[in-house]
Order: C-alpha cells, then structure tokens, then sequence
C-alpha cells in the first residue's frame, strides 16, 4: 500500500501554492513541495541537500505559512550540519530566535500550573512539545508550540480543573466548564484553556483522540518517566510511546498540511532508544496497526529512519476495517464514502467500549454496532434511522458531545418571555437531550432529533400558542423540522434555499394537550437528518443540520364582544396569532401561506366575525377568493381587493362562546412562498388590520 504517494491538486480546483492547503488537497500525504522541504529538513545526508536545490526558490518569506515556518528552524540546523553555506538560511535564524522566545513565554505561563496541580496532589504527564523539551531532550528553538499538553488521570479532570479556575484560566473556545467538564469527556480527549495572557494548556484526560477507554492510558502511565522542566517536577511518555502518540495525531486530515508530527517522531526516533517491539504492540493493542505503519513508511522515506522490517510486517493487519478507516481519516471530509465515515465512527466506539488489548470478534463488532444504532434485535430494523433512534446523548460524535442527559429541572418561564436558546446556560436547564452546546447565537440539533422541557408559570386552562426561530444554513442542503408534541405533530417548517436563514413560525398547541399540564416537552425532530458518521468526520457537518434560535408561548386571552383588536406591528393581536401568518407591518399583518389563523376566546356570547383586510400591494390579481372557517366549520367566504374592507360573517349557534380558532383558507397559488424581498402573482398576500367579535 503506497501510503505516502504525493497528491497534487484536483482538477477543477484553484491552485493552493506549492505548501497546499485544505482546497486543494484531497488527503494527508505530502505534496511533492512539501516532500522535498521535509528530506531537506530530516535527512542527514547529500539527499537533504539536493531537495533543498529542488525548494530554494518557493522559499520566499512572503509565500511561507505557518505549518512551513514552523519547520525553518529544524531546517536550517540539518542543512548547516550537512556544510550548507546559504545567505537564506541566515533569514531562518531569526525564526529560530523567535521560537526559542516565544516557547520560553509560554513555559513561563503555564508550568507554575502543571506545579500546582502536582502540589494539589493531582499526577500530571506532558505529552508533544512540552515532553520533548522536558529534561533537555531537544532545543528549545527548534519545536515550535502554540499551547502545553498536560495529561491528568479521568478521574483527577474535575479537581485539576479547580486549579486551573484558580490561575484565572477559562476554556479558549468560550464553552462553559460545565460542558467542557460534564459532556466534552464522553466525546473528546481534551480540552483547551488559556489565561489572561494568552497563555494555553490543553488538559488532556486521554492520551490518544482515538482511544478513550477508562483503561486506554494505563501502560503509558507505567513506563512514563520523570522528568523536570522549568523547575517542575513532573513525567513523560517513555520515548516509544511518544513517538506512537506522535504517529496517532498526525495520521490523520487537519486543514492544514500537518508537516510537524513527521518531525516530533524523526527527533524522537533520532536522539532516543526505540524499542520498536512495544511500538508495535501498543499499536496492537488499540486496534491502530496500520495506522502506525503508515507513519513509519513515511519517516522511513522522508527523514531516513531504519524501522527493521519485521516490524513493518507486523503492522500489516489482517482486518479490512482498519484499511477503510485509514483512507477516511487520512482524506478531507468532503471526499470521504459513507462507507468509510460508517467504519471510522465504529472503530472509534470499539476503542471506547473495549478493553486495550482484548480481541474483537465478529459478533463482538455486531454487538457494538447495534448498541450504538439502537439496535436490539431484528424488530428494531425497521425503526432505524441516519443518526440512530432517539434519546439522551444521541447520536454518538467524535468532535462535540450533545446536551442533556434525559432528565432537567427548568425553571418556570414567565408567558411571552423568548427563551435564548443562543444561552449556554439556558440549553443546559432546557435541553432534555439532542443539542450542540450554543454557537454564534444558537444551538444545533445533533441528528435525528431533540427535546426541551418547558415549565409554565401555571397550569395551562386553554390552548397555547408557541413562536419558534429556527434555521439552517443559507449554502446547506434542503431540510425540514417537524414540531411535536405528546407524539403528536403539532407543525412544520419545511426551508429552502429561496427562504431567509431563519424561519420565525407560530403553531397552536391544542388545549386537549396541554390542559391541567405545568411542564411540556417539545420534540423537535429533522425528516433528513444527516448521520452521526458525518457529524463526527466533518470539519463542520453541523451546517448540514437545522438550529433553534429562540422560543416563546403564550396562552390565548379573553376578548370581549365587540372588542376590536389590531394586527398591525406593536399591537395587541400579536398574542392571537396561531400559524400561517408572514411579515408584521405598520398597518397591519401580512399572511404568509395558503392558510393562516388565529385564536381568539371569549366568556360572552357572539354572533358574528368581523374583520378588516385587503390585498397586499405588491399581489398581482385584482380579487382574491378566501375561505373563512371556525373551529374546524367553514362558516363562509369572501372576495378581498386592494382596497382595505370591513367584512362581516355570521357564527354558527356551535360556535358562540368560549375558543375560537379561527382561519381564512387562500387560494391554492398562495402555498407557494414568497422570494425574500418581493410578493408576485404566484404568491397573493393579504394585510389583515384589526379583527372583532359581535
């Protein structure tokens, strides 16, 4: 398996320069530039520099990024080692210098945390470039680092998390602790904290992304060995496990090309003993025997590292899975096969589930497989759904843990206050399971489907009305949302791309289901979810999904006889309208589908409907036909013009007392949406001005 063939760009795609970048490369291997700069900067011979003739002019400090110069100062080293006199070479020293500075600043920052945290009596492990560094392993202008890695036992996360609290640290992404602490450990191996100053530690409670099993870490803390760095006592992975640990986060796709990880294993493989036996049983153990090999094949043609043959050989599994998984997790997200994404999640939730070590058998990936999807048996087939069946912490995902644990306590919510869902800590009260935590002002649904508990301010005594915000992303795919109440379906949106990124519907709960009820729990559920593979192997597949803005109910009010009440923007009808309605205006509310309606009670006895309405200016007939029915009972119809008119309906004697719901049913042009910014012919409008019962 040729694992380390260069891929230039795709066709059809812009050019990406000769460093590439996340357009234009389709997988991890290096590029011929980037092979070339790599033998430049790791091999100890005359190849070096034939590669360094071969890049010297793409060497250009304005064409440089970030994954390039953070190998300048390796470079210029190996090169002057090898007798190079180069005037260009002098203009990587001050990178060099940089690094050296910029590492010692940080050091400075977060090491006295690493101490208290050994003070506290929490045990604490480096791991990448803070371990090489450790001890005087290597110089310190040499890697470059943009945050220290400390390892913690998963049962020390919480109180080392109280130390870093205490060194004004908080979480880099701006996620509550409560997220990061409660839901991120299920799902992720670490997660990243900074200081005022801008100083980072990435607390790690597993070593490894892939592998998260309570015993995943058990062996690497047995041979870990101690070592001193900035006067802190402390530990480090042994030298091989380093450099597997190396191998297992750079074999995988980063939208940048990941040119350090080649030259963290090579320094480690150069200037310490490996014993290549345990290199390959640990790889062994964690289901990871190809990947590892693939690494190695790299070094071996990049930095001229001896790996003995048989070791190679070793690291050639039998299992086709590995084999699939390695092409999805070493290819951008957008050009991996369902297939592979599938079997990638799979084997990550086998190193979750399964001892370090223990063989996997068939029946075992069967097992795993049908406990994941919510598979028990055959007679579960036909439920299965992308994204699993629903419930707490569903679906699975490798990159953020949903919200919610099946059970909450809300507090009750005032009628017409908008519940944020934007808010961490609103999701967090809320959120019964199914949301990402909040993001730029809203929360996604993750998957298939998610539930809120609402508390009310008393018990409902009639119908209510509840305002949803909900979008998608404006270049996504075509998506829906049903909302659903009791098992009932009460609405849906249904988004295109013609519609604005966010949808602001009303639909009517119906009093037989929420009568005498002080809590509500309101499904949301997507009809074309995408799957848990795809969330989890994306660079951001959530932008696939739908996401919930805000929310509000509010209960139906009494009207009394002969009470006008106005529909324009500001006025007391806002709190009548059910669904179907489109833009409020100075002058009145504008009707936004092929039926809208509102819901009115009263404690007197009526007889008639008024209402005052006309066609929208923009409508592109003269005459529009409108249906009028109450409570479900056609009680008439009327012609509306541009001209604002007062219309008058007799009631039926059923329907003179107590809560009407109320509708006017368009003609069959008007279901079609309106272009954002425009009405036309094919989507007549009226602008209802006020509404009276007589």
């Amino acid at each position: 398996m040729a694992v380390a063939a260069p891929s230039g760009p795709i066709a059809g795609e812009a050019p990406t320069g000769p460093w590439g970048g996340a357009p234009g490369l389709p997988d991890i291997w290096p590029t011929p530039a980037q092979r070339d700069l790599l033998r430049a900067t790791l091999l100890p011979d005359e190849r070096a520099l034939e590669a360094w003739r071969r890049i010297r002019p793409l060497m250009e400090p304005a064409q440089l990024e970030g994954t390039v110069t953070a190998l300048l100062p390796q470079l210029r080293v190996n090169l002057q080692a090898l007798g190079c006199q180069d005037s260009k070479l002098e203009l990587f020293k001050g990178v060099h210098r940089y690094t050296w500075a910029r590492n010692q600043l940080l050091l400075a920052q977060a090491m006295p945390v690493v101490g208290a945290l050994e003070t506290a009596g929490i045990g604490t492990l480096l791991l990448k470039g803070a371990a090489l560094l450790a001890g005087g392993r290597h110089e310190g202008g040499v890697r470059p680092m943009t945050d220290i890695d400390v390892l913690v036992a998963p049962d020390a996360v919480d109180a080392a998390v109280d130390v870093l609290m205490r060194h004004a640290m908080t979480t880099t992404d701006g996620s509550p602790l409560w997220y990061a602490i409660g839901y991120g450990q299920r799902y992720r191996n670490s997660w990243n904290f900074q200081n005022p100053a801008g100083g980072q530690l990435d607390l790690h409670w597993h070593v490894l992304h892939w592998c998260r099993h309570p015993k995943a870490d058990t062996d690497f803390w047995a041979a870990a060995e101690t070592v001193t760095l900035r006067g802190v006592r402390t530990r480090a992975l042994c030298p091989t496990d380093e450099m597997l640990t190396a191998i297992a986060h750079g074999v995988r796709w980063d939208p940048s090309p990941t040119y350090r990880w080649v030259l963290d294993a090579a320094l480690i493989a150069r200037s310490e003993a490996i014993d290549w036996r345990r290199l390959a049983e640990q790889a062994g153990r964690r289901h990871m025997e190809i990947l590892v090999g693939a690494g190695l094949r790299v070094l071996q043609e990049l930095a001229g590292i001896e790996v003995p043959e048989g070791i190679l050989r070793t690291l050639r599994p039998a299992s086709p899975l590995q084999r699939i998984e390695l092409r999805a997790q070493t290819r951008q997200p957008s050009r991996r096969s369902r297939v592979g994404q599938a079997v990638s999640l799979h084997l990550h939730d086998v190193r979750r589930s399964v001892d370090p070590g223990v063989p996997v058998s068939i029946g075992d990936h069967l097992r795993l497989a049908g406990r994941r999807l919510g598979v028990a048996g055959p007679r579960d087939l036909p439920d299965l759904r992308p994204g699993g069946l629903p419930g707490p912490g569903r679906p699975v995902c490798e990159s953020a843990a949903p919200i919610g644990t099946g059970t909450c306590s809300p507090m009750p919510r005032p009628w017409g206050v908008p519940l944020e869902l934007g808010v961490p800590e609103n999701v967090r009260e809320h959120c019964l399971y199914g949301l990402w935590p909040p993001d730029q002002g809203f929360a996604w649904i993750a998957g298939r489907e998610a539930c809120l508990a609402l508390k009310l301010p008393e018990p409902a005594e009639s119908s209510l009305v509840l305002t949803l915000a909900a979008g998608t992303a404006a270049h996504g795919p075509l998506q829906g949302l049903k909302v659903c109440l009791k098992d009932e379906q009460i609405g849906e949106i249904n988004f295109t791309r013609l519609r604005s990124y966010v949808d602001e519907a009303r639909f009517l709960l119906p009093e037989r289901l929420v009568r005498g009820r002080s809590e509500l729990r309101l499904v949301f559920r997507v009809p074309r979810p995408i799957t848990p593979a795809g969330i989890a192997l994306n660079d951001d597949l959530r932008l696939l999904g739908v996401n919930l803005h805000r929310l509000m109910l509010r209960p139906t009010f009494s009207i009394s006889a002969g009470q006008l009440v106005s529909l324009g923007a500001g006025g007391q009808g806002e709190w009548l309208l059910a669904d179907g309605w489109g833009d409020a205006l100075p002058e009145g509310r504008l009707t936004g589908g092929s039926e809208a309606r509102l819901v009115m009670r009263t404690d007197d006895v009526v007889t008639a409907l008024k209402w005052d309405a006309g066609l929208s200016s923009a409508a592109g007939v003269a005459r529009l036909p409108v249906e009028v029915c109450v409570n479900g009972a056609m009680v008439g119809a009327v012609d509306h013009g541009h001209e604002p008119t007062s219309m008058h309906l007799p009631l039926p004697s059923t329907v003179r007392r107590g809560e009407l719901l109320i509708s006017w049913r368009l003609p069959l042009a008007s279901r079609l949406r309106r272009l954002p910014g425009r009405q036309g012919p094919l989507a007549p409008a009226l602008v209802f001005r006020s509404v009276t019962l007589v």
